[in-house]
């Protein structure tokens, strides 16, 4: 024999497959099972099969009414402030419910409410689904802005990277450019196989804004990302004797994109080649992509100088794929923008 078992704050459930619902209004047969409920009770009385004293099914059959009639004043409640009374156009259908002259579609149905009996409820016609289904839509999308704007306040501390977007290129280098819109297209395949970026050339040809307009596209997307330095991330893991040095080897290990602009001989230093080694190690392991901007060949990086520094320059070639950065075509567009703004100054 199945049963519908009554919570206290409303929401009910079947006794034979413990199929859950919201509300037990109108509740007469188990969508899950099929078996027709017998009868109604509090869940509290389920392990005695409904068997009760005369005390305690009076209690039982009040808890029940009160529950319903919450149920139906909650209705009530939510009709007035929602739905008012009826506006111009509505009318009653053939059962006497009033429906919606703008949609319609019911405003009203009938529920069962145990020892009452069938009542007139107020319910949301289509429209005005419709119109909580759009707020709903903004809410969510007020939410996710807000959510990427704190991305971009935790990943990118300096206003001169978040300037640094797609929008703003200035077409001085299209092929570099559409290598970093495509690989923003392909994120998915980017963060699943692990693909960093190498932007190595001279100074002046954009690396840095195309590695800064990624991570700002990746954030608009959802993803976390960050962009920093070598020397600012080394002075951070020595403050106060390393005291933060395992937050922020996390913080390295968990976004989805992280940007070390102009990585070279950091302080010339054993040490600061052993803090770079253990920043690109840290990041290895997480299994998510690196990118890299540096003014080094990858000559100079596969053959350094200073050998301290072979091991974390031989971890970023194994991690990213390089991508040269042409600096000659971009100051040749900036020459004739300048020459064009010359020219219209001075009438030449």
């Amino acid at each position: 024999m199945a049963m519908l078992a009554i919570e206290k704050n409303g929401s009910c459930y079947c006794t034979n497959c413990k199929a859950k619902y919201r509300k037990f209004d109108g509740l007469r047969q188990c969508v899950d099972c099929g078996e027709v409920f017998e009868r109604r009770i509090m869940a509290e009385h389920v392990q005695t099969g409904g068997l009760m004293t005369g005390r305690e099914a009076a209690e039982e059959a009040a808890a029940i009414f009160g529950i319903a009639i919450r149920a139906v004043q909650a209705g009530q409640e939510e009709f007035t402030a929602e739905q008012g009374i009826a506006t111009d156009g509505d009318y009653l259908n053939s059962d006497g419910l009033l429906m919606c002259g703008r949609c319609e579609t019911p405003k009203q149905t009938q529920i069962d409410v145990p020892l009452i009996g069938l009542r007139i409820v107020p319910i949301a016609c289509r429209c005005m689904q419709e119109a909580r289904e759009r707020e709903e839509a903004q809410r969510r999308a007020v939410e996710e802005q807000d959510r990427i704007n704190k991305l971009r306040r935790m990943g990118i501390a300096s206003n001169n990277y978040r300037c640094m977007t797609f929008a703003n290129d200035d077409g001085g280098d299209t092929v570099t450019g559409n290598i970093a819109r495509r690989y923003v297209e392909n994120r998915a395949e980017m963060l699943k196989n692990n693909i960093g970026l190498l932007f190595h050339g001279g100074v002046g040809g954009g690396k840095t804004f195309f590695a800064a307009a990624i991570a700002n596209a990746m954030i608009d997307n959802g993803y976390s990302a960050m962009i920093t330095t070598v020397p600012e991330l080394i002075t951070a893991m020595a403050k106060d004797f390393e005291a933060h040095k395992a937050d922020i080897l996390a913080q390295i290990s968990r976004v989805k994109i992280l940007v070390l602009d102009d990585v070279g001989f950091e302080r010339v230093t054993s040490y600061g080649a052993e803090k770079l080694y253990e920043i690109i190690n840290t990041r290895i392991l997480s299994g998510k992509p690196l990118i890299v901007t540096t003014n080094l060949t990858l000559q100079e990086l596969a053959n350094p100088e200073d050998m301290d520094y072979k091991r974390p320059f031989d971890r970023i070639i194994e991690m990213c794929q390089p991508v040269h950065v042409s600096a000659e075509g971009r100051r040749k567009a900036i020459a004739r923008e300048k020459g064009k703004i010359a020219r219209d100054i001075l009438g030449l």
